[in-house]
């Protein structure tokens, strides 16, 4: 007999078997939209229907078919050597870039090299903390430090292009501190040779402070807060770095590491330019092998098939190959050995540095300069070092150069130096500078005497060990002492003109002086 509506009472197509079909149906529906809506949202109207799977009735769980997402992947975690350098591009890297801004010009134009200096070198400390050592011999290694060392090498070429400009000092402070960031490639000392560019900076910091210290105190602050920026990366190191930069010897394989955060990849760095670009002080940033580039073959001589013994074996019982320069045209008689100019030397002779700019055919001594650099003119990386207390700096005839005397040395003279600056430690007697108009001497430790005789203009920075010194003038004028300014931090100073004007008078038959003029 047939039920209400033609529907039968019994069997699989009656209504309460229907309606149990259509609860399961829709509880699976809302399975499925809910987890799509976990996922970033669902499809809505009739492309929500169509979209929709439907399992069939006989899965017994259908929303366990559906896979959850996958969780987001995490950021690789960052070692403290990472964040402490991101600290040092957060603080004072941020407050150089800021000030260089508000200066505009070629300091702004030169700060954007030396921002991407800092941060490739910061991707550069990453790939160490997370990666084993990269031997400086690997050929991934000029395509791993090329990005600090283009920034780094398009910052000083700034100064090499500009030197006429009227920011000239302004971009010889960044050229001189930015190769401090050579660290990363010392096995030893890394803090102190950060150091030793900071001291060369300072000399420049110096002079920006005393043309601008009363008309543009902002130019005051710019150098001072590229200073600090040396400073603190000195102190970085010598918290997170001390013996050199740290590898992980369980990281991963630096030739083919990739970091988890964007941003922050190094395998994808560009290469470095050519290897011959480098500057003589930028040579720690690559191995010897390669800072050469194709100047590695300068020096070789062709040679002519006649002279290739492989080639011709009866030369090779003599040890002399003939010579083929006889057809050659006759060369042009050599100058006078007075006018003739011969290479800068700088030797020791005993217990005596001798630095020499001269045009005598005479000179004696080893050289211990390259041949091809050139004379000491216009020469700002003359560097006297392993220094003993027991020996003398003597410098002639050296011009526009900067010579920076390390350790303490038992005196150390310069005569006939036009337009020529030195940096030094201490002296055990005394400092003489004579017939050298125009120099700048700034004195890091303590000594005890200054001999001025024959200047016309000269600069004298005296450390805070140095305040007791005696300085003994003849002959000179235009000169000024500049002293530390008492509370104030390191690298302010005040600058005090040196009398010039006396006055003597005749009394009881005896001369008597006094001075006419004193300083402030």
């Amino acid at each position: 007999m047939s039920g209400v509506a033609g529907l039968p009472h019994s069997g699989i197509n009656n209504l309460t078997t229907l309606l149990r079909r259509l609860e399961a149906t829709v509880s699976r529906l809302e399975d499925v939209a809910l987890t799509h809506a976990s996922a970033g949202g669902f499809p809505s109207g009739a492309n929500a229907v169509q979209g929709a799977a439907i399992p069939a009735p006989s899965a017994p769980n259908a929303s366990a078919a559906v896979a959850p997402p996958p969780p987001p992947k995490e950021e690789e975690k960052a070692s403290p050597a990472v964040k402490g350098y991101q600290e040092l591009i957060d603080g004072p890297l941020a407050t150089y870039e800021s000030l260089s801004k508000e200066l505009g010009g070629l300091i702004a134009e030169q700060a954007e090299h030396v921002a991407k200096a800092f941060h490739a070198q910061k991707d550069f400390v990453q790939l160490a903390s997370a990666c084993t050592k990269l031997p400086t011999s690997s050929p991934q290694y000029p395509t791993v430090i090329g990005p600090t060392q283009s920034a780094l090498l398009a910052a000083i070429d700034m100064r090499e292009k500009n030197r006429a400009s009227k920011e000239s000092n302004q971009l010889t402070v960044v050229a001189e501190g930015l190769p401090a960031l050579g660290w990363v490639t010392l096995d030893e000392k890394p803090g102190p040779f950060v150091g030793e560019h900071r001291d060369s900076a300072m000399f420049w910091v110096n002079r920006v402070i005393k043309e601008y210290k009363e008309s543009n105190p902002k130019q005051v602050e710019w150098a001072r807060s590229f200073a600090a920026l040396l400073e603190e990366l000195r102190k970085y190191i010598m918290q997170c770095h001390t013996t050199g930069l740290v590898w992980n010897p369980k990281g991963a394989d630096p030739t083919t590491y990739k970091s988890g955060s964007s941003g922050d990849s190094s395998a994808g760095a560009p290469p470095p330019p050519p290897p011959a670009l480098l500057l003589p002080h930028l040579l720690p940033l690559l191995p010897p092998a390669l800072n050469q580039g194709e100047g590695i073959t300068k020096g070789l001589k062709k040679v002519d098939k006649s002279e290739m013994t492989h080639k011709n074996p009866e030369l090779r019982g003599s040890s002399a190959v003939p010579s083929t320069l006889g057809g050659k045209a006759p060369q042009k008689a050599p100058k006078p050995g007075s006018m003739q100019k011969k290479p800068p030397k700088k030797e020791l002779d005993g217990n005596k540095w001798n630095i020499v700019r001269t045009f005598s055919q005479t000179s004696q001594g080893t050289l211990l300069t390259s041949a091809s650099q050139e004379n000491f003119e216009n020469d700002r990386a003359i560097v006297v070092d392993q220094t003993e207390i027991n020996q003398t700096v003597n410098v002639f005839n050296v011009k526009s150069s900067i010579i920076q005397v390390k350790g303490k040395v038992n005196a150390i003279s310069l005569v006939n130096c036009p337009k020529t600056s030195i940096l030094l430690d201490s002296t055990v007697s005394s400092l003489s500078v004579s017939n050298s108009p125009s120099f700048t001497v700034q004195i890091l430790g303590r000594v005890p005497t200054v001999l001025l005789d024959g200047n016309d203009g000269g600069q004298v920075y005296l450390s805070r060990d140095s305040l007791d010194c005696e300085i003994v003038t003849a002959k000179c004028s235009a000169i000024n002492v500049s002293i530390p300014e008492e509370g104030e931090e390191e690298g302010v100073f005040v600058e005090k003109p040196v009398p010039e004007q006396f006055k003597t008078v005749v009394r009881d038959g005896k001369l008597h002086t006094v001075v006419m003029e004193h300083s402030a």
